[in-house]
C-alpha cells in the first residue's frame, strides 16, 4: 500500500538510505554536511566500501532453507526482490549486513528456528511477516525504520520481549498477535500506521510503549491481552475510523485524551478497567462502553455529538455521567447502571431512541432543552421520583414503566406521539403526570395500567382527547386508582 498518507513520512524515514547512497558513490561526505556519526545509532545506515555497491546487492528474490544458504546471503546489504525463510531444520538465522529488502520478507513455518537476527535491517519495501515459528524466542529487528506494506508478527508461541524501537512508519497494517510469551513491546519511535493497528491475544504482554504514535489510518484493535495494564495513546491526533479495546483482563487505564473525533469507539468487557480518558472528544458516530465491571471514571465532558449510538451498559461501578456539552444524539441506551449524576443539560435532539433501562439511584431526570426525540422510554428506574422535559414536542413512542419510586412526570409541551407506543404502567407511586398538550397519537394501542395511585379520571381525560383527534385504538387502562372526577 503506497499512498499519500505516508509519502511525506516515508521521505523523512528514508533519509538515511539516501545518505548511504551518496556516501557510497562519492567516497566521503563533505565536512559541512551530516555524517554517519551525526545520526542516532538506530538510524545509522548500512555502508559499503566506496565503489563496491553492486557487489553487495542481490538482484531478484531469495529463499533460505539451510545454514549454507544463510551463509551465502550474509555479505549482502540489499535484496531487490523477496526474502523467504522457511525451513524444517534451520535453528539460527543471522543476517548481520542486510539493510534493505525491496520486496517482502517472510519468516514463517520454521519448526526449529530459535533466533532470527537482522540487526541492520532498516527498510522493507513490501511486507514483513513473521508467523508460525513455534520455537522462535528472539527476533532482532531493532533498527527497522520503515515497512511500506503490512507488518505482521503472529503465532510465535515462545517469542520474548520485542524491540521495534526504531520503527517510524508502517504503510499497511500492523498486527502483533497470539505470541503467547511476548511480555514487552517497544514501539517508541512509531508515528503512523496507515492501515489497521492490532494487538491481540498476547497472553503475557504487560507493556506497550507508544509515546509518539499520532496517526492510524483505518482502525485500532487491542483485545485479549490478559496482562496488559495501561494503554496510553495520548499522542494520537489523527483518528482511526474504529477503536476497539476489548477483553483485556488486567487493563486498568485507557488514555486517548488528544482525540477529538472518531467514527466508532467500543470499550467492552475489560474486567479491571477503572479509567477511560477521552477528555477532548467532540464528535463520534458510535460510542459503546459495555461490561467493564470496575469502570468508575469516564471523561466525556467535551462531547458535543454522537451521530448514531451512545450505549453504556453493564458497567456497575460507573455512577456519574457528565454530558454537559452534548447537544445531539442518534440514540441513547443507558442500561443496567447506577446513576448518581446524569447531566444532559445541553441536549436538544435525539433522532431515534432515548432509552434508560434498569437504572438505580437516579432521583430526578431533567432534560431542559430537549425538543425532539424518537422513542422516549424510561423502564425499571428504581429511585427515580420525577421526570421533567419541558420543551419536548414530538416523539415516536412514549414508555414510562416499572419506575417504582416515581410520583410524577412532566412533558407539558408534548403534542404528538407519531408511532405505536404509549405505555404508562407498573409505576406504584405515580400520582400525576403533565401531558397537557398531547392531542395526537397515531398508533393503535395504548396501555395505562397498574398504576395504583394514579387517578383513573386522569387517564380517562387523556383518552378522551386522543379519541377526538385520532383513529380508533385498542386500550388497556385498568388497575389504576378508582376516581371518577379529577376536578
Amino acid at each position: 500500500m503506497r499512498n499519500a498518507f505516508w509519502g511525506a513520512r516515508a521521505l523523512s524515514l528514508m533519509a538515511p538510505f539516501v545518505l548511504s547512497a551518496c556516501l557510497s558513490s562519492q567516497g566521503s561526505a563533505p565536512s559541512d554536511t551530516t555524517t554517519i556519526d551525526d545520526l542516532p545509532p538506530a538510524l545509522t545506515p548500512c555502508i559499503q566500501e566506496p565503489g563496491s555497491a553492486d557487489e553487495f546487492v542481490l538482484d531478484g528474490s531469495y529463499r533460505v532453507e539451510t545454514t549454507d544458504e544463510v551463509a551465502a546471503l550474509q555479505p549482502f546489504h540489499r535484496i531487490t526482490g523477496d526474502l523467504v525463510i522457511e525451513s524444517e531444520d534451520l535453528t539460527i538465522l543471522v543476517l548481520p549486513n542486510l539493510c534493505t529488502v525491496e520486496g517482502d520478507i517472510l519468516v514463517h513455518k520454521n519448526t526449529e528456528l530459535v533466533v532470527a537476527l537482522m540487526g541492520e535491517l532498516r527498510h522493507v519495501g513490501g511486507e514483513l511477516r513473521v508467523y508460525d515459528n513455534p520455537k522462535l524466542g528472539n527476533l532482532g529487528v531493532e533498527s527497522l525504520a520503515l515497512v511500506e506494506s503490512d507488518l505482521t508478527i503472529l503465532g510465535n508461541e515462545v517469542l520474548g520481549p520485542l524491540s521495534l524501537r526504531s520503527l517510524g512508519l508502517v504503510g499497511g497494517d500492523l498486527w502483533i498477535g497470539t505470541n503467547e510469551n511476548l511480555s514487552g513491546l517497544s514501539l517508541k519511535s512509531l508515528q503512523a500506521v496507515s492501515g489497521t493497528f492490532r494487538i491481540s491475544g498476547n497472553d503475557e504482554l504487560t507493556d506497550v510503549d507508544l509515546p509518539i504514535l499520532n496517526e492510524i489510518g483505518v482502525s485500532l484493535s487491542v483485545s485479549r491481552n490478559d496482562k496488559l495494564e495501561i494503554l496510553n495513546l495520548d499522542a494520537l491526533t489523527v483518528p482511526p475510523a474504529t477503536i476497539l479495546v476489548e477483553r483485556n483482563k488486567a487493563i486498568r487505564e485507557f488514555h486517548l485524551s488528544t482525540l477529538w473525533e472518531a467514527e466508532s469507539i467500543n470499550i467492552s468487557q475489560n474486567e479491571k478497567l477503572i479509567e477511560v480518558d477521552l477528555e477532548n472528544l467532540l464528535v463520534a458516530e458510535n460510542l459503546r462502553l459495555f461490561g467493564n465491571a470496575e469502570l468508575s471514571s469516564v471523561n466525556l465532558k467535551q462531547l458535543e455529538s454522537v451521530t448514531n449510538q451512545l450505549e453504556i451498559r453493564s458497567c456497575p461501578a460507573l455512577h456519574d455521567y457528565d454530558f454537559q456539552n452534548l447537544k445531539s444524539l442518534g440514540s441513547l441506551y443507558l442500561n443496567q447502571q447506577k446513576a448518581d449524576v446524569l447531566n444532559f443539560d445541553s441536549l436538544v435532539s435525539v433522532e431515534q431512541d432515548f432509552h434508560l433501562y434498569h437504572i438505580d439511584d437516579l432521583q430526578q431526570l431533567s432534560l431542559p432543552k430537549l425538543e425532539r426525540a424518537g422513542s422516549f422510554a424510561i423502564y425499571n428506574a428504581h429511585g427515580l421520583a420525577q421526570i421533567n422535559v419541558p420543551k419536548l414536542r414530538i416523539v415516536n413512542g412514549l414508555r414510562i414503566e416499572d419506575c417504582l419510586d416515581m410520583d410524577r412526570f412532566d412533558l407539558p409541551a408534548l403534542e404528538t406521539i407519531d408511532g405505536n407506543q404509549l405505555r404508562i404502567r407498573d409505576n406504584i407511586e405515580l400520582v400525576d403526570f403533565d401531558l397537557s398538550s398531547l392531542t395526537t397519537y397515531t398508533g393503535n394501542w395504548i396501555a395505562i395500567t397498574r398504576n395504583p395511585k394514579l387517578p383513573q379520571c386522569k387517564v380517562d381525560d387523556l383518552i378522551e382527547i386522543l379519541m377526538e383527534n385520532n383513529q380508533q385504538f385498542s386500550m388497556d387502562i385498568d388497575q389504576n386508582k378508582y376516581q371518577l372526577n379529577c376536578d
